[in-house]
């Protein structure tokens, strides 16, 4: 079976595997000490992890604040009662973060897994199947954008682990028993050895939640004689009510003393301890371990963090959202200030006694618009206007608005909200600076998904007894098979294989988006058709299935399964293998032979095609050379 160790790649082991050099062997990793083997922590060591944790929330508390304002401000006035909170008659803040939120993730991510072997390409190909079926199962997506929605107001953290068969569901209708899941937890229920300046030195980290009291009782899982000591509360909000605390999950809603509850929860802290290679579970407050159990996941820990803009020395990074969050806080101030100027401005007619007392004034009062009046001296009246728009506020107004489009990349441009250019090729270029301003942030989203994407993989080839019923096309027909993939699919090491987060599976596209896409790409068959005649007058070869395979994976439309075929089979995003799916059994020695085969000197039907249809774009050029 699969070593659950996580070994890490060096640099040479790459190298080694393709030059045909023997595969390292794992290093041993001494068995985490646990409570079942007689190693328990001691009062001492729980006293001084307490008060490390209440330490660490003090230093954290000013970083929460700032997320916290910075939250309402994305969540504007017009959510519950956060008007007492902010004014935002023009929510710039939101609209550039929804528009950073859509380039970031906006679809359902996609992995693509490599074998660093050649014959390791089917078993690849079914690992990055099971883990698309997984992320749909646990609603990755969802997780995923509000975690960048976090990282650009703060810092992004999601806990990513499995769920012990004695929690079915007790942390969420999503959570299945002994399934991986990828949870977001919110900053101020995240703390960490703050004293650490950088995340590999820590000593500890881990993150507070909310179980229903009744899932501790009797559950194997916990120390029975402790649960007996926490009791029942009546609320999920005392916490936040005892401290007197806004919290952002409180925002938008009135404070009530007392709150009735379907049923009790109490408040826990797994805290993970990365030297002892333990988790350890913590009633809120006081009261001795829940539960001391070994970390056998990714050497990594639970915990992974997005970090969009990094502080030498500091764990906490500054988020994007703190660049901008004064300047948009200034250009909603001076458009409320506009606004007001708008509520004074008055129109008023001024008259003179002489008129007055003619009755000129109660005859331009009752008349209506457009009306033909008739007065004694028209002299005696006259309109004044008071208040108004301040034309200089206004002009600063435009002015803090470019400075914030600025100041966030060019978001006019980014969000196709205006055009600044007089051409589509000028236009091009403003999009292409834009989006040069934010290539650092997607660079850091690809990063961050890389590593969650394989922490759930890595659960889920571990199992070692989960089974998956996954669908494939059979290669070299047109027809679906599916594949029972369990333990026995699952035998080769680990680091044999290598992930990569395909960039345009988390970026939506509409119908005429994929449409248009579709179009631009369909030209490029001509183009491989001449470039694959050029090669073979030079004898060489050019593989145009493997090229649609990859268009088809790297653009994620896999509308070219309908429009293409290679020998009467469809084009799929799955990778080309040698052979068909072994269906050998473990252990007896096989042998796979490969023949070059002449064609007889002719080209492949597809590439009649391909060559024909070259021939007729040649010949619409109006027969010229």
């Amino acid at each position: 079976m699969v070593s659950t160790s996580y070994p890490l790649l060096g640099g040479g082991v790459p190298a080694a595997i393709w030059a045909g050099l023997p595969l390292p062997e794992p290093e041993a990793t001494d068995t985490p000490p646990s409570e079942e083997q007689g190693v328990i922590l001691t009062a001492d060591f729980i006293h001084r992890l307490r008060d490390s944790i209440e330490m660490a929330e003090k230093d954290l508390q000013p970083h929460r604040e700032g997320f916290q304002r910075r939250t309402q401000l994305y969540a504007g006035h017009g959510y519950g009662t956060n008007d007492e909170n902010v004014d935002t008659p023009f929510n710039c803040y939101n609209l550039a973060f929804k528009i950073y939120q859509r380039r970031l993730v906006s679809g359902d991510p996609q992995v693509m897994v490599r074998s660093r072997s050649l014959d390791g390409r089917v078993e690849a190909y079914e690992l990055s199947l099971a883990c698309e079926q997984l992320f749909r199962e646990i609603n990755l997506q969802d997780t995923l954008k509000e975690v960048v929605l976090q990282g650009l107001l703060g810092v992004g953290i999601v806990k990513v682990a499995t769920t012990p068969r004695e929690l079915n569901e007790s942390l969420g209708f999503l959570h299945d028993a002994e399934q991986p899941f990828c949870d977001p937890v919110l900053m101020e229920n995240f703390a960490w050895d703050t004293n650490a300046k950088r995340w590999e030195e820590i000593d500890w980290c881990g993150d507070r939640y909310r179980l229903p009291w009744k899932d501790l009782q009797d559950n194997p899982l916990f120390k029975q004689d402790v649960v007996d000591t926490i009791g029942q509360p009546p609320s999920r909000q005392d916490d936040n009510l005892q401290k007197n605390e806004d919290t952002v999950q409180s925002l938008g809603t009135e404070k009530v003393a007392f709150r009735e509850e379907l049923r009790g929860y109490v408040t826990l802290w797994d805290i993970w301890l990365p030297r002892e290679k333990l988790i350890v579970t913590l009633p809120e407050g006081h009261g001795d371990p829940l539960r001391i159990q070994p970390w056998t996941g990714p050497e990594n820990g639970p915990y992974h963090l997005l970090r969009y803009d990094p502080i030498p020395g500091n764990i906490m990074p500054v988020a994007p959202g703190g660049h901008m969050e004064s300047l948009a806080r200034l250009l909603n101030t001076s458009i409320r200030k506009l606004g007001d100027q708008l509520e004074r401005q008055k129109t008023n007619v001024l008259i003179t006694l002489q008129g007055a007392s003619a009755g000129d004034g109660a005859t331009i009062q009752d008349a209506t618009d457009g009306q033909v009046l008739t007065v004694h001296d028209p002299n005696n009246t006259t309109e004044i206007r008071t208040g108004g728009i301040d034309q200089a506020s206004y002009a600063a107004v435009q002015g803090f608005r470019e400075m914030f489009s600025w100041l966030g990349g060019n978001i006019d441009t980014i969000g196709g909200l205006s055009t600044k250019a007089d051409t589509l090729g000028q236009e091009r270029l403003l999009a292409e600076g834009g989006n040069s301003l934010i290539s650092e942030l997607e660079a850091k989203t690809m990063d961050f998904l890389k590593g969650v994407t394989t922490d759930l993989a890595w659960y889920i080839y571990s199992d070692p007894t989960g089974t998956r019923k996954l669908v494939k096309k059979l290669e070299g027909t047109k027809y679906q098979t599916t594949v029972n993939w369990g333990p026995h699919r699952r035998q080769r090491d680990w680091f044999l294989f290598e992930f990569e987060v395909d960039p345009f599976s988390v970026h939506a596209r509409s119908p005429s988006e994929r449409l248009q896409l579709l179009m631009q790409l369909m030209p490029a068959a001509l183009q491989m058709s001449q470039f694959q005649q050029v090669l073979q007058q030079g004898g060489g070869d050019f593989d145009m299935e493997a090229a649609w395979r990859l268009i088809t994976r790297y653009s994620g439309l896999t509308e070219f399964s309908e429009l293409l075929t290679f020998g009467g089979v469809p084009v799929t995003a799955a990778p080309k293998s040698d052979r068909m799916p072994s269906t050998n059994t473990p252990g007896i020695p096989h042998e796979y032979i490969r023949r070059n085969i002449s064609s007889g000197g002719g080209p492949e039907p597809q590439q009649q095609a391909l060559a024909q249809m070259a021939a007729a774009g040649n010949n619409n050029d109006g027969g010229t050379a």
